[in-house]
């Protein structure tokens, strides 16, 4: 026996241009039912039709923008907690970001700030990001200067101050998020 929403999803894919059908067809192979299929198609709302491809791709930038932020976030948080001048957190739309500390302190407050961002994504949000953290070529350039004991502590330090500082991070990257930067 056929729903009423399955008859009256029928009866819409059936009122539907054939390049509108397409697009429902693609969302049916990825095992979508046919009322989700049309929904998700956007084949009834206004602007262009959307794929099964592009709402993969907007989902995989929305992620990576998100794990852009988070990554400044800790950056700067972990800074600002160790005691270093922490001034601002920029990403842009590429996912490249910056975070703008100061320079000074001492070797284990400037090695914390470098690891924050991978202790923060591959320990603490290790269920939001599962393939890792990324981005981390500059980061790890700059530790390598630091000798195994330098190391040890600075990681022992950025993990009690991103633990204690969890809500900090979150909020300041749903405002990098957002606006694209933050200024603490």
């Amino acid at each position: 026996m056929i729903s009423t929403s399955e008859r009256r999803a029928r009866q819409v894919y059936a009122s539907l241009p054939w390049r509108e059908k397409d697009v429902v067809r693609e969302w049916l192979v990825t095992g979508h039912g046919l009322l989700d299929a049309i929904l998700n198609s956007n084949v009834l709302g206004s602007g262009q039709p959307i794929t099964p491809r592009d709402a993969r791709r907007k989902a995989l930038y929305e992620n990576d923008q998100r794990q852009a932020a988070e990554h400044e976030s800790a950056h700067l948080c972990v800074a600002a907690a160790v005691g270093l001048d922490a001034k601002y957190a920029t990403i842009s739309p590429n996912g490249s970001g910056e975070c703008g500390f100061s320079k000074g302190g001492t070797p284990i407050q400037r090695a914390a700030t470098l690891m924050a961002p991978e202790i923060w994504i591959n320990k603490f949000r290790r269920d939001a990001f599962p393939n890792g953290a990324k981005g981390l070529k500059g980061d790890h350039k700059a530790l390598s200067i630091y000798d195994v004991f330098v190391m040890r502590r600075a990681m022992d330090l950025c993990i009690d101050v991103l633990r204690d500082r969890r809500a900090v991070i979150l909020a300041a990257a749903d405002r990098i998020a957002k606006l694209g930067f933050y200024v603490p």
